[in-house]
């Protein structure tokens, strides 16, 4: 199977006014709410006219799969129309067209689907490398007595939480290993909340 893959690059202020808010600002939060209500009509166009079951969106991400890429190469100029007609545009850099079995990066999500047919779900390796710095910065803050011990291991059970939705075994095996390094008084703690 072939997958489309858009990110959207919104720009409804460059080429169509909006007239019931002709001051907003591109990025105050009245401006943040009509760029993200104007893709709806995108979703209408793709699901009722071009009758496609297999398309997704959210926020200013969205995917299509179908098995024909030079049927995708269509839909996506299409789209590209329809984009074009409520004032938005679909950044080239960021629109693909791929095979499944290559993967592709969905809401921070890599995911990709085997031979045998399993999808499979990786974390995105800059929320690991964001934990890291992350708890790194937590050990300075825990010995200036800025943060107390809870907020730590709270911390870290959100984020192995969250990890633990995807195939990142490795990933949350190793950073248990440097919140043991980095917080040995903690251990026991992290070790008896995670069970």
């Amino acid at each position: 199977m072939e997958f489309l893959h858009n990110a959207m690059e919104i720009e409804i202020y460059t080429r169509r006014k909006c007239k019931r808010f002709p001051k907003t600002e591109r990025f105050t939060t009245s401006a943040k709410l009509i760029e993200l209500a104007i893709p709806g009509k995108l979703d209408h166009y793709v699901k009722d006219v071009l009758r496609q079951p297999f398309y997704g969106r959210y926020m200013d991400d969205f995917y299509l799969i179908h098995q024909d890429k030079e049927y995708l190469a269509a839909i996506r100029d299409q789209i590209r129309d329809k984009c074009a007609e409520v004032g938005l545009r679909l950044s080239d850099r960021k629109t693909h067209i791929v095979k499944l079995t290559h993967g592709f990066n969905f809401l921070k999500v890599h995911t990709y689907v085997t031979e045998t047919g399993h999808i499979i779900k990786k974390l995105h390796p800059r929320s690991v490398t964001r934990q890291r710095r992350k708890m790194k910065k937590l050990r300075l803050l825990l010995d200036t007595g800025q943060v107390q011990p809870a907020d730590v291991i709270n911390s870290w059970q959100s984020w192995d939480s969250h990890a633990a939705r995807f195939d990142a075994w490795h990933a949350r095996k190793n950073m248990a290993e440097l919140f043991a390094q980095l917080f040995p008084e903690l251990e026991s703690s992290r070790r008896e909340r995670s069970k």
